[in-house]
């Protein structure tokens, strides 16, 4: 092909008459093609996101570039910005133009939420975590007693009394939000026994039955141990870690019911021992 600018065409036929012209070949102008791209996808409401846009064939430079930021920015490459979807233009130095698009995508923000309950077993206390996080798909607890958990709501036994740190990490890739808190673990005698000086028995349903541990009696009755004695000395009751583990105010040697008065107990969890006087009221 010809090469641009100016060329003189001359034409003659037999009669050896001729005509002269001339013709301008102009340059053939290359469709610009452009690339975008997009990097740095955040969290939440992060403004870390990256786009640029590169003129891979075609054009004339210098190239300029105008982006639909705020405010507008006009470099190849733009950042600090938040998720959105962006258009680019593109001109070359010969006023041909092309337009690209590209997206920031950024990611929901996990939210690292729980709250606990303690119980008391025969292992231990044993804590009943609720997690509440949000924008979260999983989770890593750390007890603060060297042992961890992956489960969305564990329940753990802490085998000693203490102040612990529970650590939750809520995670959705790439994202993850971490939350501490404070958990006391007291000794579980002194926190499921407490003291008790009178009871009832006398068949109405209310106070019928004396134990130091009536909310959790039931559930840890195979270490909770009672024994119960007149003033004199004779043993009117004592657990075996069976559904006997309150006095219901009879004699369990001969099953007759215990005189009104006032006896002393000895009762055992664990590590701790509680003795006292009950006065029965019949």
């Amino acid at each position: 092909g010809l090469a641009a600018g100016t060329y003189t065409v001359i034409v003659s036929d037999a009669n050896s008459c001729s005509r002269q012209t001339s013709v301008t070949v102009l340059s053939v102008v290359s469709t610009l093609t452009l690339t975008t791209a997009s990097s740095g996808s955040g969290c939440g409401t992060s403004t870390n996101g990256t786009l640029s846009a590169t003129i891979t064939s075609g054009g004339t430079a210098p190239y300029t570039y105008s982006w639909n930021t705020n405010p507008p920015q006009t470099t190849s490459s733009v950042s600090n910005l938040p998720a959105g979807t962006y258009t680019v233009l593109v001109t070359d130095a010969k006023g041909c133009t092309v337009q690209g698009v590209e997206s920031i995508a950024v990611s929901p923000q996990p939210k690292a939420l729980f709250t606990f309950a303690q119980n008391i077993s025969c292992e231990g206390i044993s804590v009943q975590f609720v997690n509440t996080s949000t924008q979260a798909s999983s989770y890593l607890w750390n007890f603060g007693d060297q042992t961890t958990s992956a489960l969305p709501s564990p329940t753990h036994i802490f085998p000693s009394t203490g102040t612990f740190v529970i650590t939750l990490v809520a995670e959705k890739a790439p994202c993850s939000d971490t939350v501490f808190s404070d958990i006391v673990i007291g000794n579980r005698g002194s926190t499921a026994m407490g003291t008790a000086n009178i009871f009832t028995p006398n068949g109405d349903g209310k106070n019928d039955c004396f134990t130091l541990a009536p909310d959790t009696a039931y559930t840890i009755k195979e270490c909770l141990y009672l024994e119960v004695f007149d003033r004199w000395g004779m043993k009117f009751f004592e657990s075996d870690g069976s559904d006997n583990y309150c006095w219901d105010g009879e004699n369990k040697k001969d099953n007759k019911p215990a005189m009104n008065g006032t006896y002393y107990y000895v009762a055992k969890l664990g590590e701790t021992t509680i003795k006292g006087y009950v006065t029965l009221i019949r």
